[in-house]
């Protein structure tokens, strides 16, 4: 018997192929002098799903939190966020037989105005892709 899966999210989630590239970048406290990167996988008003290069396993764990620095699209326009958004790491997935380490983030008090600028910046890019920031 197959049972139906439930959504258990608050909110709805776009999602996006390595293809459109979009990433952001961040930074670890102490532990991370320069910001890293990692292309955004999904994304909703609370969080993000992530993935990222070999060897951030080492430096993130589960908890963990991340002052976004900047969000854009790999080769084009960015936007600066200044740390204004931060977000604990909620999950990460490390198998050895992937390419990518991939986490997931949930944002911590958003700036009403930061979330709302990485939504104009999508939907300017990607049209279509936030119809749920109409909502």
């Amino acid at each position: 018997m197959q049972r139906p899966e439930i959504e258990n999210r608050r909110y709805k989630r776009a999602f996006f192929t390595l293809e459109e590239e979009l990433l952001i970048l961040f930074r670890v406290d102490e532990k991370t002098p320069t910001a890293l990167a990692a292309r955004v996988m999904n994304i909703s008003r609370g969080g993000m799903g992530l993935i990222a290069k070999r060897g951030v396993e080492r430096i993130l764990e589960k908890g963990m939190r991340l002052s976004i620095v900047e969000f854009g699209i790999q080769g084009a326009d960015t936007i600066r966020t200044d740390g204004a958004l931060a977000a604990d790491v909620r999950w990460i997935l490390d198998n050895d037989f992937l390419d990518h380490v991939g986490f997931g983030c949930q944002y911590l008090d958003p700036d009403a105005a930061v979330v709302t600028q990485i939504e104009q910046f999508i939907n300017d890019r990607l049209p279509g892709r936030l119809d749920w920031c109409r909502e």
